[in-house]
């Protein structure tokens, strides 16, 4: 969907017009390599803290984002 296009998207905005396919590859780089070792990450951290704390740790992470990116976001202009 849409959302697909703006994650691949958003690089573009930042990167110098030369540079757009070299900010794309290590963005989508980075982005595969989260995709596989998030879960490796997580279930070695479960076995250490636990559900439950790992729970808070990954809720805390997402209310940080929602915070830190609340400036960026700009309700008046959605339709």
């Amino acid at each position: 969907g849409g959302a697909s296009i703006v994650w691949n998207l958003w690089v573009v905005k930042y990167a110098p017009s030369k540079k757009t396919a070299d900010y794309m590859a290590v963005h989508t780089f980075l982005t595969g390599m989260r995709g596989v070792l998030s879960p490796v990450f997580a279930f070695w951290a479960i076995q250490f803290i636990g559900y439950s704390e790992f729970a808070y740790y990954a809720a805390s992470l997402s209310f940080l984002a929602v915070i830190v990116l609340a400036p960026v976001v700009k309700t008046k202009n959605r339709n």
